[in-house]
């Protein structure tokens, strides 16, 4: 009778030890989460981190309820190895949510991850499609997938983007880069008149218009060369002739355009397609002028 006594007197100061244990972690976590709040992140990240060494004693870590908040300080405070060890250590716990994942692919992307940071934003998108970053976090996987050249995944993401982020010039001129690394001309040619109805001086869209413009007559001059060649009657000459009008305001086009992009930045590759128009102007003073431009 005596030895149940005992065991039972033995449990119940275990269970006191237990409620005085849970109500100093309580006490401790209030603490750390004011200290958070103030915007304390280094101390609220040591008291953290002292919750945190209590359950590891215990060998619970994954029934520790703070490691997302010490990471978030962590993160907050420049250290970012440890918040990109307690945001992991968090996603093996009951205590997960989405803010982990956004938090680590924020911490990934601070130490330029770019495979890492992928694959929280997915894990984001999979398991909390309606949370609150939800059109922040597809909009960031959209431009990695473009800046690791994705194309097929940043085409198949582009339709579920907020409309809102569409009218961004940064956005568009993504979006641009796709649509010209996959060859949907026609899709270029519509965005760079957004580009340039945004900033009339957009490189990026003047030299698409630029190039596409330069490409045009000097193919229309070859075909109406070779077709001369091939059949050097009176007729065809006449012909040649004409076309050649035509050809002469197609490469005028290109070369207003690359002369705007000259006047903005003086680059070599503009000052050679100005160098082959003017050879096709048969003016050799000019030519000359933006070849020794272009570095030849």
């Amino acid at each position: 009778m005596r030895k149940i006594k005992n065991i039972s007197a033995i449990l119940s100061l275990l269970i006191l030890m237990a409620c005085g244990t849970n109500s100093k972690i309580s006490t401790m976590q209030q603490n750390a989460d004011q200290t958070f709040a103030n915007g304390n992140y280094e101390t609220s990240l040591r008291l953290y981190e002292q919750i945190i060494s209590v359950y590891e004693q215990e060998g619970k870590t994954n029934e520790c309820p703070v490691y997302c908040k010490a990471a978030l300080a962590a993160l907050n405070s420049g250290n970012i190895p440890k918040s990109i060890e307690y945001f992991e250590m968090d996603t093996y716990t009951p205590f997960v949510t989405a803010q982990t994942y956004a938090g680590q692919a924020e911490a990934y992307r601070n130490v330029d991850n770019l495979s890492k940071e992928m694959i929280a934003l997915k894990n984001y998108l999979e398991l909390y499609p309606d949370g609150e970053q939800v059109e922040e976090i597809k909009l960031q996987l959209f431009q990695i997938y473009v800046k690791s050249e994705n194309w097929d995944f940043a085409i198949e993401l582009w339709p579920l983007l907020n409309d809102q982020f569409k009218t961004s010039s940064e956005i568009i001129s993504q979006w641009f880069v796709v649509n010209q690394k996959t060859k949907n001309n026609d899709e270029c040619d519509a965005l760079a008149e957004k580009l340039l109805n945004l900033d009339p001086n957009n490189v990026q869209a003047l030299e698409w218009k630029a190039i596409k413009a330069f490409n045009f007559a000097e193919d229309h001059y070859q075909t109406e060369m070779n077709a001369y060649e091939n059949n050097k009657t009176n007729k065809q000459y006449k012909r040649l002739l004409k076309e050649l009008d035509k050809i002469t305001s197609e490469f005028q086009v290109a070369l207003d355009i690359f002369d705007k992009l000259y006047k903005l930045d003086a680059k070599p590759k503009y000052a050679r397609y100005m160098s082959n128009i003017y050879i096709r102007f048969d003016d050799k003073e000019k030519a000359d002028y933006f070849l020794k431009k272009a570095g030849k």
